[in-house]
């Protein structure tokens, strides 16, 4: 019997509908990363600089922890680091916690494909998580293309990246370990 899918053409929707998912999808698995990165910094860190961080390398603590805890430890461990350089983490813990909400909001908020999503180019509709059915207080919807939400997805990806790019950059100035 021959493979009945091998001449198999998605549909233009069809198409559409697997590159949102998979971009859903590589935006969970990038914040896994990206969570998995800062415990691994923070399981160094934290003893390095004689603090205890155990607490925070439970699964069942939130990201949003560990991540301020990093930034705690960033600051002490580069503090005597050009002004420069404090400037940059702090961009970078920003656009962190950015992201970070970013992810929450895509993961646990509705999507919806609006009626003229097969035009070009195709647009995608976002709705944060919220049960308040006041219309007053609705909020607007997200409306983006499918590029845009490519473009978050790669920001997340890039991060974790770009901190290990900061920490060799500004290595010279680390703090050396407590006595």
């Amino acid at each position: 019997m021959k493979n009945s899918r091998k001449n198999y053409k998605l549909r233009p929707e069809d198409e559409f509908t697997s590159r949102f998912y998979g971009l859903l999808g590589r935006l969970v698995h990038a914040h896994a990363q990206l969570d998995f990165n800062v415990g691994l910094q923070l399981n160094w860190m934290g003893p390095y600089l004689g603090r205890d961080v155990k607490g925070l390398l439970q699964p069942t603590t939130p990201f949003a922890h560990r991540l301020a805890k990093l930034e705690e430890l960033t600051e002490e461990f580069f503090a005597t680091a050009e002004h420069g350089a404090l400037i940059e983490f702090k961009a970078w813990f920003t656009e962190a916690a950015r992201l970070k909400q970013v992810r929450n909001d895509y993961v646990h908020g509705r999507w919806g494909v609006p009626r003229s999503s097969f035009e070009t180019p195709p647009r995608i509709e976002f709705v944060a998580l919220h049960w308040n059915m006041d219309p007053e207080a609705a909020a607007a919807p997200i409306v983006m293309t499918i590029d845009e939400l490519e473009h978050e997805v790669a920001s997340l990806q890039h991060l974790a990246g770009e901190y290990f790019r900061l920490t060799r950059k500004y290595e010279r100035w680390a703090t050396a370990r407590p006595a």
